[in-house]
């Protein structure tokens, strides 16, 4: 998920990603996401979308506003974690999440 994101952050700077996936043993969720240099100068920030999305999965995790990752054990919420980091992304700065 990590290299995904930084290729995408690359490609475009005013990017805001949410990545998630399900181990192959399907036991646990896990979330990235990602913001790139232009959204983080509007004040978006990655480790504060994390944390509105976590409790989704029941996850722990964080990192920095360009990075943050967790992993949780609620695989149900996965969907609607990225469905609420595309919101998120909306309503902070009317921009589109990838």
């Amino acid at each position: 998920l990590r290299e995904v994101a930084e290729r995408i952050k690359e490609k475009i700077p005013h990017s805001v990603i949410a990545l998630g996936m399900r181990d192959p043993g399907g036991a646990r969720a896990f979330l990235l996401t990602a913001c790139g240099k232009k959204a983080i100068e509007q004040g978006l920030k990655a480790n504060t979308l994390m944390q509105e999305i976590v409790p989704l999965i029941e996850a722990k995790g964080g990192g920095s506003p360009e990075m943050a990752q967790a992993s949780g054990t609620q695989l149900a919420g996965l969907e609607k974690a990225l469905e609420t980091a595309r919101g998120w992304a909306n309503v902070s700065a009317s921009m589109d999440i990838i």
